[in-house]
């Protein structure tokens, strides 16, 4: 799958996840799989800094990360023009298994 229809460019995709074999999973999947871009980070930090450099059309950003929780993550890095789509369309975050208030996610 192309980030574009009628373009050969791979969909960029940042995982943000502290666990390193579940991070090397979602790699391989994403990579072997599909064919897609995939940059790495292991905290929360990183994570705000790989967005600003990798420019990913999506990211997979772990909630429960050891230095800046994953809403945090995904706030700072929608305040900043590190997304590769329009401003107008934020990035959406979400999250299996626990309900977040609404405020939580609002970027």
């Amino acid at each position: 799958m192309s980030a574009n229809a009628g373009t050969s460019v791979p969909l960029r995709v940042l995982i943000v996840e502290d666990n390193r074999d579940a991070r090397t999973t979602m790699r391989l999947l994403l990579t072997m799989a599909h064919g897609y871009a995939v940059h790495e980070a292991a905290d929360g930090a990183s994570g705000v800094q790989a967005a600003l450099d990798a420019r990913p059309d999506v990211a997979l950003i772990d909630l429960g990360l050891p230095d800046v929780d994953g809403c945090e993550v995904a706030a700072r890095s929608a305040r900043r023009p590190c997304w590769s789509r329009s401003p107008a369309t934020p990035p959406t975050m979400t999250n299996v298994g626990r309900r977040l208030p609404a405020s939580t996610i609002t970027l």
